[in-house]
């Protein structure tokens, strides 16, 4: 879904590790946090059936297009509906855009209706969404703007308690942590590339 689309290129893999992290934060077993990373990153798999113009131009869309974006839930469980090894992230696939207040999609669910891993992968979708670039979006949050709209957001779109505890124990590592996973590597030098410069960003990084 990534290759797909170029403004969501390392999303799944970025939201993954903030699902897992926030799993742990929760104090979910080791089990339990792997399944909420596997629920990050096949958590858009419905949109692979989407045309290159739904996904794009999401800022642009008439109301039938929107319906069509908000299939992807329920096209997501459908793929993975005949692997009964992925029987128990089903739920999750589904309800990962349900709000806590309920006007989320596809189904409506509020509160604890919500399956607790859907309501943790909300969470990491929304803060992956915020702090990455996006054609249709203005401008990109910083840390401490997302983490702070999460935060505002506890009891509207997202689980109070999860919001809560993202924005406590969430530190700008783990944006860079996230965005580390994702970056591209660097081409290994050929043989007519005798000198090669570090990369000094790259190396603070990983520091």
């Amino acid at each position: 879904m990534d290759a797909k689309d170029a403004d969501t290129r390392g999303h799944s893999t970025r939201v993954a590790h903030y699902a897992g992290f926030l799993a742990r934060a929760v104090g979910l077993s080791p089990d339990w946090v792997e399944a909420v990373e596997l629920g990050g990153l096949l958590h858009d798999a419905g949109k692979i059936g989407l045309d290159d113009f739904l996904l794009r131009g999401v800022n642009q869309l008439g109301p039938e297009e929107w319906d069509l974006v908000r299939q992807h839930p329920e096209t997501g469980r459908a793929i993975f509906a005949n692997l009964e090894e992925l029987a128990f992230l089903l739920p999750a696939l589904e309800c990962h855009h349900e709000r806590y207040d309920g006007t989320g999609y596809p189904r409506g669910l509020s509160g604890r209706q919500i399956p607790m891993l859907a309501r943790i992968m909300a969470v990491a979708d929304a803060f992956d969404a915020m702090t990455s670039e996006r054609r249709y979006r203005r401008r990109t949050m910083g840390f401490e703007e997302a983490r702070d709209e999460i935060a505002a957001e506890g009891g509207g779109q997202f689980d109070p308690e999860l919001a809560r505890l993202f924005a406590r124990h969430a530190t700008p590592e783990l944006l860079e942590e996230a965005r580390a996973l994702t970056r591209e590597p660097r081409r290994p030098a050929g043989p007519e590339e005798a000198v090669v410069i570090p990369d000094t960003r790259q190396m603070l990084v990983s520091a």
